[in-house]
């Protein structure tokens, strides 16, 4: 005990290196290859055209060619450095925790463990495309750690970083006035006013940028607030963040998850109701509620899977300082095998996810160099059996054109469906010299129609299943 108080960042690290190293190898998936295209077409130009991006978040895309630059290229060392960003933000929680919000000491370690292993941050670490929530988040707990300082410029630094790196950032503001609240700190007006000047600009320069000020997918998405689907939402990421259903192989599984959640969150919460302090009941769910807000319309299927997990990585801040400080109303002897069970049960549901970002990697990059061996001179090509994904974790939705374009291979692809799969050599099947989907999900391209239309124009049909491409007849429409 007296060592996690004495070093608790080696501590930390040595946890993070455990749980995400040994899986650092994983390639690049689906949007990372557009992203890649562009560079290796106009490198640092792809700035005049704002990245090609819906979005206004040149410091992340500026993030993403420095490393594209430093490290050619190589996903490993990019995926390195996505776990130290991990690390880091896992050190400021610590900080902001004990410094700012008055936790004990053993409450603020166990609160950083809990957000280095809470099982949803893969995707943030292991997706390229996914860095902007790392470095929002970042960002936006260095600006709050300014405002406990009373350093405005750095926090005023800090808060236009965080805002163009992930819109999320626009929330700073309230985190700071809600921790402050929360520590009992003065509020400092000045704060709100550079604040509120800060957004003004950023507004205006997405609009000058986007020709409008939403962006990404659209008014209707974004702002569509209707409380039915509000409500909706915030229920998905509680049942997400406080049963781990995801992770429940049996009903029996399931009950004892639930039963150890709730008893390492019945003590405070039966101490706050005592004290009558439901005051800070209804500041952490606001917190909670403002961390989910700008993502609140977008989708919420990580509850399955793992897709989209990437949208709760602000709002596990909230959940693990709830959880750490929760730890800390048990009985020594209790809190201890509490903590012991819990980061254990994190551990390996972490590496659980972890593997199956292994798998799509795999399936990726196999996917890919196959099918660069297979083409030669054809203009048209049209693929059967394109994955979409591997148990939820983004392969190739987006990707094999463009990566075919940084090979310099001008065919034109035509993909019918997208696949999930649910095994390597999972997917559409062959079954009676017709295709048979089973055990799969399939996510359409906007132009899928008529199969035969696109057959017809076709040089080759391509079918890829166990690891290899099969050229299939386009009379009979049987494997050659």
């Amino acid at each position: 005990m007296d060592y996690l108080k004495r070093y608790p960042q080696i501590f930390i690290s040595l946890i993070c290196i455990a749980c995400y190293l040994p899986f650092a190898n994983i390639g690049f998936l689906s949007d990372d290859f557009t992203f890649l295209q562009h560079y290796q077409s106009e490198g640092w130009g792809i700035i005049s055209s704002n990245f090609y991006d819906a979005f206004f978040i040149p410091v992340t895309h500026i993030i993403q060619l420095i490393l594209l630059d430093i490290f050619n290229q190589n996903a490993f060392l990019i995926h390195i450095t996505q776990i130290i960003l991990h690390f880091y933000i896992a050190v400021l929680i610590y900080r902001i925790a004990l410094e700012n919000l008055n936790f004990k000491p053993y409450s603020a370690i166990l609160s950083s463990i809990f957000f280095i292993l809470i099982p949803y941050q893969s995707e943030a670490i292991f997706w390229f495309s996914s860095i902007g929530y790392q470095c929002c988040l970042m960002l936006t707990l260095v600006a709050i750690r300014s405002y406990f300082k009373n350093q405005i410029l750095s926090y005023c630094l800090f808060f236009i970083l965080s805002i163009h790196s992930k819109e999320i950032g626009y929330t700073t503001p309230i985190f700071i006035y809600a921790f402050s609240y929360f520590a009992k700190e003065k509020k400092k007006n000045l704060y709100l006013l550079y604040s509120f000047l800060i957004v003004i600009l950023s507004l205006i320069s997405r609009y000058l940028v986007l020709g409008e000020l939403v962006g990404g997918y659209g008014e209707i998405t974004h702002l569509n607030f209707q409380l039915t689907s509000i409500l909706k939402v915030i229920g998905g990421y509680f049942i997400k963040f406080f049963s781990f259903s995801r992770y429940a192989t049996s009903s029996g599984l399931l009950i004892t998850q639930c039963l150890l959640i709730i008893s390492i969150l019945t003590p405070i919460i039966l101490h706050l109701i005592k004290n009558r302090k439901f005051n800070k009941m209804g500041l952490w769910l606001f917190i909670f509620c403002i961390c989910i807000l700008p993502v609140i319309n977008l989708e919420i299927t990580s509850i399955n899977m793992i897709q989209s997990d990437r949208y709760g990585y602000f709002a596990s801040v909230p959940i693990v300082l709830f959880f750490g400080s929760a730890v800390s109303f048990l009985k020594n002897k209790i809190k201890i095998i509490v903590t012991a069970i819990s980061i254990s049960m994190f551990f390996f549901m972490t590496i659980l996810n972890n593997q199956k970002w292994i798998g799509a990697s795999l399936l990726a990059e196999n996917y890919l160099s196959e099918l660069s061996k297979v083409l030669s001179h054809e203009k048209k090509v049209f693929l059967i059996n394109v994955p979409d994904n591997f148990k939820g974790v983004y392969v190739l939705r987006n990707g094999v054109r463009d990566y075919l374009s940084m090979k310099n291979i001008e065919t034109e692809i035509y993909i019918w469906k997208f696949q999930t799969f649910k095994q390597l050599n999972g997917g559409i099947q062959f079954r009676d010299k017709t295709l048979k989907e089973y055990n799969t999900d399939t996510y359409f391209e906007k132009y899928s129609s008529n199969l035969s239309d696109f057959i017809s124009n076709c040089d080759l049909i391509l079918y890829y299943n166990n690891f290899t491409f099969n050229k299939i007849d386009k009379l009979s429409f049987t494997i050659n």
